[in-house]
């Protein structure tokens, strides 16, 4: 069970966020990008909490919005608009880059490592290619 929206799901999100708005630029990947599944586990490894959406009904006029406000939006002619704390694409495209660089591996490549004080997810070994995970607390908030 999918535990947030896919990005070919026709989510309505809210406006841009409010904050810094980014410069203008082209994108140096397409939006398509976001559609690949192995390189969306990618995304999920570095943006967590990124919610994916659609302009209307077009697939590929995308926008992607983080918890901290952050928003991003590209249209299928590559224009790019970045608003909020930090630039949403400009995240995503390092994270295609080390993705291409490790030469775009499926997410059968991937491991789980825990320990008491820390988790992260790993490339084809333990000792390889990692990623930090933030600790999730499961307390319940109403109790403490």
């Amino acid at each position: 069970m999918p535990h947030r929206a896919t990005p070919n799901a026709a989510t309505t999100l809210p406006s841009a966020a409010e904050g810094p708005v980014w410069p203008p630029r082209q994108p140096a990947q397409p939006s398509s990008i976001v559609y690949d599944n192995s390189f969306r586990f990618v995304i999920s490894l570095v943006l967590p909490d990124l919610t994916y959406g659609n302009v209307g009904s077009d697939l590929y006029h995308i926008e992607l919005t983080d918890a901290d406000g952050s928003t991003v939006r590209l249209t299928p002619d590559g224009e790019l608009g970045q608003r909020g704390p930090r630039p949403l694409w400009d995240l995503i495209e390092q994270a295609h880059d080390t993705w291409t660089t490790l030469g775009k591996p499926s997410r059968e490549r991937f491991g789980l490592s825990v320990s008491a004080g820390e988790q992260w997810v790993w490339l084809d070994d333990p000792a390889g290619h990692s990623w930090a995970l933030s600790p999730v607390d499961r307390r319940n908030p109403a109790t403490g």
